[in-house]
């Protein structure tokens, strides 16, 4: 039984990876009938319907019933699906639990006391936790951020857990930065330690609930504040994420009891960098794509997991 459920498995990530959602979808769903306990294969079963705009989401498989899916439902998948903060933050905590597990023991402001007494001699240690500081929607957001940071004040880290693919966003973004730390290779122990080397006291967590994540890392606390920011605009439901950077978009005045972390907000939590080329020379004409000159023309951009019955219904 083992066997083949991980050979259909093995068989469901490549025939995702060539587009080829329902096939997928149908592998997994064999290995729910055989092992429905497995959490991680409901998680991706659910995903794969979501990106079919395959509708309702959550089909009874394997003898779970709609409760059942959504007690093993991932974060990112809810976030989609309900717009119930409670539910969100319920999601979000059962699966830091039940996927990733509690450390033996959390590191409290005590073992870093020695961090805080040396604080006053230097600069402040700020690093940015992702495996997106490259092409994707992520970097391209920050890709002019981290160059003004105030140097006086700040010292900027990077550590990238993502693919090992060059483009000209990671180049830009590995310039401005004073160290980036690939880790990528590095198991969580090695990665840990670098981070505790490095002496760094924020450390911001730009994956999230969202793939590239390091979570396992950050729930061994590695640094004495870790933030929740951009990547993921939810919570994160976690024991050691202390602050949440938001907008009163995305966490409205009031809602705060649904976050884990503390809630601190700007005037707009998204960064969006000034050298993005920009002007009407870069877009293509309606005849380019057989598009009529006198109607409107609706677009998305987002994922089609994003789209639910009632996005769809608008």
């Amino acid at each position: 039984l083992a066997t083949k459920t991980a050979a259909l498995k093995q068989m469901a990530q490549v025939l995702e990876s060539s587009r080829r959602l329902a096939e997928a979808e149908d592998a997994l769903r064999q290995v729910a009938e055989m092992a429905p306990t497995q959490r991680d294969v409901i998680q991706h079963l659910v995903s794969l319907r979501q990106r079919q705009c395959r509708w309702p989401v959550l089909q009874p498989v394997a003898g779970l019933d709609r409760a059942a899916l959504l007690r093993r439902i991932a974060p990112l998948s809810i976030a989609c699906l309900s717009d119930d903060p409670a539910m969100q933050l319920a999601v979000a905590h059962a699966h830091l639990r039940e996927d990733h597990g509690w450390p033996d023991r959390f590191r409290t402001g005590a073992d870093f006391a020695h961090r805080i007494a040396e604080r006053p001699a230097r600069r402040l240690r700020v690093a940015y936790l992702s495996s997106d500081l490259r092409d994707h929607a992520v970097g391209s957001l920050m890709a002019g951020m981290f160059a003004l940071h105030d140097r006086d004040a700040i010292e900027v880290f990077a550590y990238y857990c993502g693919i090992a693919q060059e483009d000209a966003t990671k180049a830009r973004i590995r310039a401005s930065v004073e160290h980036w730390r690939d880790i990528a290779a590095l198991d969580d122990d090695a990665a840990e330690a670098l981070i505790l080397a490095d002496g760094i006291d924020i450390l911001v967590d730009v994956n999230g609930h969202t793939r590239g994540a390091r979570t396992r890392l950050l729930l061994r606390r590695p640094a004495p504040v870790i933030v929740n920011w951009l990547g993921y605009p939810g919570s994160m439901g976690s024991p050691v994420h202390h602050y949440i950077i938001a907008d009163p978009h995305i966490v409205p005045p009031g809602a705060e009891r649904f976050y884990s972390e503390k809630v601190l907000r700007l005037a707009c939590y998204q960064p969006n960098d000034r050298a993005r080329p920009t002007g009407t020379d870069l877009a293509p004409s309606r005849a380019d794509h057989g598009l009529p000159e006198d109607a409107t023309v609706f677009c998305s951009f987002n994922g089609s997991q994003k789209i639910t019955p009632a996005v769809f219904a608008r």
